[in-house]
């Protein structure tokens, strides 16, 4: 009996050293909780089909992989044309995407049709490298947009 005990008190000490030893954080992921997370920014250039710098463009940045409206960002672009979305976070860049609507009508050179571009269609550009569940900071440059007017209905 007193053999049997001191192999059992041997064996919980050594499984405790070596559970103690695989969670010294050196390995990887195993001692993290929670999910992954990247930081983003996504700046551009929205123009007209003339290639005049289209002012006050509403861009919206979704952050949410299926494009849900209550996780988005949104911006105006600036008399040249261009934007740049505040810093944001997500889970994983998926099918986030981008859109583009002007919301003045005929002011500021006509009414134009609204468009979209996915992210993974974007210049990708990483800033700063990840660490675990952190995927890193980066910064997406879409191409240039061109919006097209929108063809005036006749009035009646």
């Amino acid at each position: 009996m007193e053999k049997r005990k001191l192999v059992s008190r041997i064996l919980a000490g050594t499984l405790s050293v070596l559970g103690f030893a695989g969670c010294d954080g050196s390995g990887g992921n195993e001692d993290m909780y929670g999910c992954p997370i990247v930081d983003f920014q996504v700046k551009g250039t929205v123009l007209s089909e003339e290639d005049v710098p289209l002012e006050g463009i509403r861009v919206v940045v979704r952050t949410a992989w299926d494009n849900a409206d209550d996780n988005a960002d949104t911006v105006y672009t600036n008399a040249k044309g261009e934007f740049k979305s505040h810093e944001l976070s997500t889970v994983a860049i998926d099918q986030q995407k981008v859109y583009f609507d002007d919301t003045d009508g005929e002011n500021k050179g006509g009414a134009f049709k609204s468009d979209s571009i996915a992210l993974e269609k974007m210049d990708k550009k990483q800033l700063k490298k990840g660490n675990g569940w952190f995927e890193g900071q980066f910064e997406y440059t879409a191409p240039v947009v061109k919006l097209s007017k929108e063809e005036k209905k006749p009035e009646e």
